[in-house]
């Protein structure tokens, strides 16, 4: 085990370790590795704990309940294009994805935003690059929704002027 990611980083000294290499646990799920140092009563490390972290539980809490607005959604991409968390396609998870050219936008740029066309759907999507793990989370939301809002403000305020010049 000492020779795994997160197990090294506790071991060099820091206070936990990430190994983010997807792997299939004993029981067939998809799992990451966690590492914590283990100190006795003086503060002194003794030893570590590492633990393997359930994806598919890790998205049921974490990144499917991201709604935005009545389509968009939350989904995590890795720098392999691989699909980590995607709240309507979890049957085939991770799922190579480097095909799709705004994900390979995504993570050459890794913080940001675009906008993108997915099957004939305009959306638009803000994403940031998460150190420890070098995932990256997104946020994506269809173009309608995101302009209902300013569409709406700007019927009001036209119907304001217009009231205003009555």
């Amino acid at each position: 085990i000492t020779d795994q990611a997160a197990a090294q980083d506790v071991l060099s000294g820091k206070e936990r370790g990430i190994d983010a290499k997807i792997t299939r646990s004993e029981n067939g799920k998809l799992v990451y590795h966690v590492a914590y140092p283990v100190t006795n009563s003086q503060g002194q490390r003794i030893g570590g704990l590492i633990l393997g972290v359930d994806l598919e539980s890790f998205n049921a809490v974490h990144v499917d309940p991201v709604k935005i607005g009545a389509n968009g959604y939350a989904f995590i991409v890795d720098q392999e294009y691989r699909l980590l968390a995607h709240p309507k396609d979890k049957q085939s998870l991770p799922k190579p994805s480097g095909d799709l050219e705004f994900l390979r936008d995504i993570v050459a740029k890794k913080n940001g935003e675009i906008s993108y066309v997915y099957q004939g759907v305009k959306k638009f999507a803000a994403f940031s690059h998460v150190q420890q793990t070098g995932w990256i989370v997104c946020v994506n939301a269809t173009e309608d929704e995101i302009l209902a809002s300013t569409i709406s403000m700007r019927n009001i305020i036209i119907g304001i002027g217009a009231g205003l010049c009555l």
